[in-house]
């Protein structure tokens, strides 16, 4: 998904709803990508302002696929992809999360 924002974002102009939209999914997907790659919860590594930046904007790209979600085919590589990109979500938002904090 990273790749996918970062490579949109560059064909759009800078002063679009749009390429700000990219913009922040993409400081998001970095944040998420670190935590997933680190063997621990390293989320105190970065500001309480980027995480909660983080944690809205990948709450609404959940959002965003689980509302596309019921029109996918079951069996369908697009409803596999979906699936999948909701359980990563959901995974770092967990990381994310500070001990003891509900969802």
């Amino acid at each position: 998904m990273l790749s996918k924002s970062e490579k949109s974002r560059a064909r759009l102009k800078e002063d679009t709803a749009l390429y700000r939209r990219l913009s922040a999914e993409t400081s998001a997907f970095r944040i998420a990508l670190a935590l997933l790659e680190k063997s621990s919860d390293h989320a105190a590594e970065y500001g309480a302002g980027s995480l909660e930046s983080a944690r809205a904007v990948l709450d609404a790209v959940m959002r965003r696929i689980d509302a596309i979600l019921p029109k996918l085919r079951p069996g369908t590589p697009q409803k596999t992809l979906a699936v999948r990109r909701i359980q990563a979500i959901s995974f770092v938002l967990d990381r994310m999360r500070p001990d003891g904090e509900e969802r």
